[in-house]
């Protein structure tokens, strides 16, 4: 999952063997996507806008930069003096965005150009087209603007911009922006413009009207599919898996886990089309949770029809006496247990009309999606496109569109439900998803748990048995050196600890030796892999985690950097003893 959503939701229909699942009968087979190639952007030109001698010394830097990292450039130079005014009073710009219309027209049909552009040559580039064009690719976007802390020269609009983090600079800056050659050029042609007006202001106008953010800009907040209005979803195809090149018995494995959590109309009818699935049942095993007894005798009768062609059934009736969270946390238990390649949940309500739709989200290969799901005439669905500040229902912009088929593709969301397709790697990591502070809503512990993220740059390896911890925590205990968890330490030089705690150094014990060894042979490896060439400071600023790791297994490990960047301290210890073995590895 990307960044901090927690699911995609999957309404794309496109021709041929992409086809995919949309849950509405009016739509005909005739709409289809455009399939995008990750080696579709080949190339990239550097334009650089100058005044003359005025800039000479900053050009010659500027070229030195693009020749040595082997880019192609192109210097715009004005020809005329440059006014140059004091830019907090005078904005005008108008002129640079002519110039780019002049000179970019023989781009303009060159789909494969990536064109990054400075307004001046006050800088320099500092890597390969490969990197850039990688990075600029992660956006999803069409043109990418640099940003700014300020709002200039129209302070009005502020409000228009959406919010960002709290480091995070808010405001669109016109000094240097990268962008498909195409849409680019067709953004300094919207409208003619003074060459005393504003560029900053012809630029940011563009992004804060939202029609016009769509068709040049592509930056809706919750979208992350590579969907233009023009071209369609750009990423359907992306890493797509075709199961049509698999034999039955080599299909993935699928928990197809049925929840009934209330009295529901039309179940039997839902039963049958979920029997109806287009996938080998011999390959899914089957999980069926009622939670009312008033709907059991439906479920005896599809597993008296179709039971026994499963590879295997669970059925959990009202008489187990479970809620509907653990309900669906003891499904991807079971799922874990079996090693299952898929967990694909279903709600009782659900009527999945499509026999494909299963086969539908495995080939597109994403770690959680979802199938749009849509109620009848309404604009209900399974998916929210936004969330408000307490964490609940938003309308996004793009809602309505998504709903009513207007945009199809994949649509990176906050939250799902209903029904839902989880890759099985990462089940391990979602044991008591549905389980949070938020009473009652199983569902919305299930989305928030799935938004949150990991700590930044914070990883857990196995390293040692739990036998091991027990011998270790046994050698310390008999030792019984305990340091008294004060500033004063008469076994460090000086005698201060800076960050007491309740210790016992491996020295006390004649294991240092041995925990260095360790350290040599495994930790330090395990640093250098995944921290090679980290570092703090200089130009680069790291913002403080705000996040904790509470669920560290026995015998693992947790690597982290140091306190410049990843600052922290110890949660209190509400009951027992936590034995913890901590060294320091200079990179």
């Amino acid at each position: 999952m990307s960044d901090d959503q927690s699911g995609t939701v999957f309404n794309v229909d496109l021709s041929d063997d992409q086809s995919g699942t949309v849950f509405n009968d009016d739509l005909s087979d005739d709409q289809s996507g455009t399939v995008f190639n990750d080696d579709f952007v080949t190339e990239l030109l550097a334009v650089v806008i100058t005044a003359g001698e005025t800039d000479a010394e900053k050009l010659r830097r500027y070229e030195l930069s693009a020749e040595t990292n082997k880019i192609k450039y192109k210097v715009l130079d004005i020809q005329q003096p440059w006014r140059h005014y004091d830019v907090v009073v005078y904005t005008e710009g108008g002129y640079k965005v002519n110039v780019l219309k002049e000179n970019l027209e023989e781009y303009a049909m060159k789909e494969n150009l990536v064109i990054l552009i400075t307004d001046s040559p006050d800088s320099v580039i500092l890597d390969s087209s490969r990197e850039i064009l990688k990075r600029f690719k992660r956006f999803d976007a069409r043109i990418v603007f640099a940003t700014d802390n300020s709002c200039w020269p129209k302070n009005q609009i502020k409000s228009q911009y959406p919010s960002v983090g709290t480091f995070d600079n808010r405001y669109l800056s016109a000094g240097a922006f990268i962008g498909y050659a195409k849409d680019i050029f067709n953004m300094v042609n919207h409208r003619t413009i003074n060459d005393m007006e504003s560029d900053q202001l012809y630029y940011s106008e563009i992004f804060v009207n939202n029609e016009l953010r769509g068709k040049f800009l592509r930056i809706a907040d919750y979208l992350t599919g590579a969907w233009t209005s023009s071209r369609g979803c750009l990423s359907c195809a992306k890493n797509r898996i075709n199961l049509n090149n698999f034999e039955e018995d080599a299909y993935p494995n699928v928990q197809l886990s049925v929840f009934i959590d209330e009295p529901t109309p039309f179940i039997t009818e839902a039963m049958e089309l979920i029997g109806d699935l287009d996938y080998p049942k011999s390959k899914m095993n089957l999980f069926v949770y009622v939670h009312d007894e008033f709907h059991y005798k439906d479920v005896e009768i599809f597993i008296s029809n179709v039971g026994s062609e499963y590879n295997s059934m669970t059925i959990v009736n009202h008489e187990d006496k479970m809620s509907v969270s653990q309900a669906r946390n003891w499904a991807l238990l079971m799922c874990k247990q079996r090693k299952c390649d898929y967990y694909f949940a279903i709600e009782g309500h659900v009527h999945l009309t499509d026999p494909r739709t299963l086969k539908d989200l495995i080939e597109h290969n994403r770690t959680v999606i979802a199938p749009l799901l849509v109620r009848h005439n309404e604009i209900w669905s399974n998916f929210w496109g936004a969330l408000s500040n307490d964490g609940y229902y938003e309308r996004s912009d793009d809602y309505i569109d998504i709903v009513e088929y207007v945009k199809k593709g994949l649509w990176n969301v906050p939250h799902i439900t209903s029904a839902y397709l989880i890759n099985g790697s990462c089940i391990d990591q979602l044991q008591d998803v549905y389980v949070g502070e938020i009473e009652l809503s199983y569902e919305m512990n299930f989305a928030k748990n799935l938004r949150n993220k990991p700590c930044n740059d914070v990883v857990r390896f196995p390293v040692f048995t739990e036998l091991f911890c027990d011998h270790l925590v046994e050698e310390m205990e008999n030792s019984g050196k305990w340091s008294a968890g004060k500033n004063k330490d008469d076994r460090i030089s000086g005698g201060y600890e800076n960050v007491p705690t309740v210790d016992i150094h491996m020295n006390q014990i004649g294991f240092e030796d041995v925990w260095l060894q360790f350290i040599r042979l495994y930790a330090r490896p395990l640093q250098r892999k995944v921290f090679i060439g980290y570092k703090g400071g200089g130009g680069t600023r790291f913002v403080r985690q705000n996040c904790s790791v509470t669920d560290v297994k026995k015998g693992w490990m947790l690597m982290h950097p140091g306190r410049l960047t990843h600052y922290h301290e110890g949660l209190e210890v509400t009951s027992g003893t936590r034995y913890i073995a901590v060294s320091f590895v200079d990179p």
